[in-house]
């Protein structure tokens, strides 16, 4: 199975069928808005990627194949990719004002 699902994410590697769109949309819809990797999918059936869509599910990365990744990115608008919390230190003096 090219999807592999866990509690946070689920991971679509290889070659993703029509098949692989049911368990997908079942784990989206027990976890809203659920982070989805497509860093290593080849190939996304067009059923996979409406059940992306209508999960509203929030992309970790896009395919590293670019061409694919051209034509994710540009159909999956409502999909942002999520961004770590970027802390930058700063010296307590200066938070105070001082």
């Amino acid at each position: 199975m090219p999807i592999v699902i866990n509690k946070l994410t689920a991971s679509i590697e290889g070659i993703c069928t029509v098949e692989d769109a049911e368990p997908l949309l079942e784990w989206l819809i027990t976890h809203p808005g659920g982070t989805v990797n497509l860093k290593d999918c080849e190939n996304l059936h067009t059923s996979v990627l409406q059940v992306l869509l209508i999960g509203k599910a929030q992309m970790a990365s896009s395919p590293v194949d670019l061409e694919l990744s051209c034509w994710t990115d540009a159909v999956m608008p409502t999909i942002k990719i999520k961004k770590r919390n970027r802390k930058i230190p700063v010296k307590l003096e200066e938070a105070q004002g001082k």
